[in-house]
């Protein structure tokens, strides 16, 4: 069958572009396998489209999504996965948000803001013990939402106390810096 021949093509681009046709077209089958495809922007898309298609029926997908490498696969799964009632969502949230907050990497904010959000919409005070740490996270974001989901859930104002992640010295930067310094730039 010819989707089948763009589902194994060897360029993502050719399967990117089926899981854009297959969410236009509603062929949820098609987008499930590709939700676990090797390429992070073909699940994205894949992800972003049974949700559109058949919301939380496919929740075990997002679920398993969470454990990606690719933030953008984590972010769709986390979008996909607020308003969950699958037991699970929970859980496998907080695992993706501590997960990603090992990292200590600022460019995670976008995905675990999403995981937050996810939280926010689907959980309760019962995580509210969970997200207390987040309230001294790097990311003052990540901090400022953890206070507000915590003072939503508990009726009091909650406040972040953010720890920022030390400046790492940068030797080039003294070199540059250094007073009466001169570049010559030659170019071939």
């Amino acid at each position: 069958a010819p989707i089948d021949r763009f589902a194994s093509s060897p360029h993502w681009l050719i399967r990117l572009y089926l899981a854009r046709a297959a969410t236009v077209s509603g062929d949820s089958l098609t987008l499930r396998g590709l939700a676990s495809d090797d390429d992070d922007n073909v699940q994205e898309a894949a992800i972003a489209g049974l949700q559109s298609i058949i919301h939380h029926a496919a929740d075990s997908l997002y679920i398993a999504a969470l454990g990606s490498r690719g933030y953008q696969v984590v972010m769709a799964a986390a979008v996909a996965l607020a308003g969950s009632h699958d037991p699970r969502a929970v859980p496998a949230l907080l695992h993706a948000l501590d997960r990603l907050t090992a990292q200590r990497r600022e460019n995670a904010r976008d995905p675990r803001m999403a995981i937050l959000k996810a939280l926010g919409a689907i959980s309760d005070t019962a995580t509210a013990a969970r997200l207390t740490p987040y309230l001294a996270d790097f990311d003052t974001t990540i901090a400022a939402t953890a206070a507000s989901t915590l003072s939503r859930w508990s009726g009091r104002t909650v406040v972040a106390h953010p720890v920022l992640l030390p400046v790492a010295v940068e030797p080039l930067a003294a070199t540059l810096l250094a007073p009466r310094i001169m570049l010559r730039v030659t170019m071939d």
